[in-house]
């Protein structure tokens, strides 16, 4: 990401929750891994996903079972999926990636579902759930909450047995961690997992770039600190 992305990036964040558009965000960030990117593009696929979602359920002459034929759509007719055999190829973190290859991890392919989602008419968002994120929609009857690596709606058993293996706790489940993440919230986490992928790759370039990223949004001494070591680093390289 170049000092003008970085620049807008940082314009993008100071917005106020309701003004601030996760996905455009996230694809700032995906620019890490794709320098040209064209973001218009992959905006415009979310709105004609979102279209075709609302034509779906306009079809079938009923709401009740709106989320039902979104997950449909999403996970079967255009076949959306998660990633279970290289989770931690970067480009699943990445939200153009995930487009382009209709495969993903639970926090990016959540960010798809919630904006077709919310593009098809239905309240959603999403939920910071320890190890796995999950998305949470709006039904007649209530919040559901989904699986958006599966793409499956979860009841409470499941999501009690979600938390144990994730934390490895027997403890009830806080009810706290049904809130709504915050948009900066959930690029934070995003950032966080491609931190983890290019400390371990050994990418410092792309590593410090994310660092960057993350200082914006949680500017921290110590983020500033290994930002100038790696920069200091790559000018001795040159």
């Amino acid at each position: 990401m170049n000092a003008t992305d970085l620049a807008l990036f940082s314009h993008l964040v100071k917005r106020s929750e309701a003004e601030l558009s996760l996905p455009r965000t996230a694809l700032l960030i995906a620019q890490v891994g794709q320098p040209q990117l064209d973001i218009p593009h992959y905006m415009h696929l979310l709105d004609e996903l979102g279209e075709a979602a609302r034509a779906k359920i306009a079809s079938a002459g009923q709401t009740s079972g709106a989320i039902d034929i979104v997950l449909r759509f999403v996970y079967g007719e255009i076949g959306f999926r998660g990633n279970g055999d290289d989770y931690y190829d970067v480009r699943n973190s990445f939200l153009s990636d995930v487009l382009d290859r209709r495969i993903g991890i639970p926090i990016t392919l959540a960010i798809v579902l919630i904006e077709i989602l919310n593009r098809a008419g239905i309240e959603a968002c999403g939920i910071s759930f320890p190890g796995h994120y999950l998305a949470r929609a709006v039904a007649p009857s209530g919040a559901v909450y989904i699986d958006p690596f599966s793409g499956q709606i979860l009841a409470s058993d499941q999501l009690r047995d979600l938390y144990q293996r994730m934390t490895g706790s027997s403890r009830p489940v806080d009810p706290q961690l049904f809130e709504p993440s915050t948009k900066r919230g959930t690029l934070v986490r995003m950032l966080n997992n491609l931190r983890g992928i290019y400390m371990q790759k050994g990418d410092r370039e792309k590593l410090r770039e994310i660092l960057q990223c993350m200082n914006v949004l949680e500017p921290s001494k110590e983020l500033a600190e290994q930002i100038d070591r790696l920069s200091k680093l790559a000018s001795s390289a040159n």
